[in-house]
């Protein structure tokens, strides 16, 4: 952990039960909340990525102006994020994560950025956090971290 917070890499999965809440699970929306406050409390530090965006970008359909805008900009105003970007080096990681731990291709490339990146993964994803765990990767469920 440095001055900012704990480095964390968050699974699109966070973000969208923000945008689309499921009133039958407000545990799912209460965590996700509390984490994403957690980060402008200075507990942690989000590391975003342009794969991140795009996940988000192809369940809502909204531009990536308005994802930065809705989602990402208070963090960017409080200076509590880091925009990395999909390399070749973290999608030959995330190839090889997808084929030895059977992590769906696109929760791969999070896996892969998480590591990368030296952040804890969080998720939602059972099979995600399984597979990482077995991977050796530090990863959580937002519900853990409030």
């Amino acid at each position: 952990m440095n001055q900012f917070g704990q480095r964390i890499y968050i699974d699109s999965n966070v973000f969208l039960n923000l945008i689309y809440e499921k009133p039958d699970r407000p545990d799912i929306v209460d965590s996700s909340i509390g984490l994403l406050e957690n980060i402008i409390k200075c507990k942690y530090y989000l590391v975003a990525s342009d794969a991140l965006i795009r996940e988000i970008k192809k369940v809502t359909n909204w531009s990536e102006e308005k994802i930065r805008e809705s989602i990402f900009r208070p963090y960017e105003i409080i200076n509590k994020i880091e925009w990395v970007k999909l390399t070749k080096k973290i999608a030959e990681e995330a190839i090889y994560l997808s084929s030895i731990y059977g992590i769906h291709q696109t929760d791969a490339v999070h896996a892969a950025m998480a590591s990368m990146y030296d952040c804890m993964l969080v998720t939602f994803d059972h099979v995600l956090k399984q597979a990482s765990k077995k991977a050796g990767l530090d990863v959580n469920d937002p519900r853990n971290m409030l």
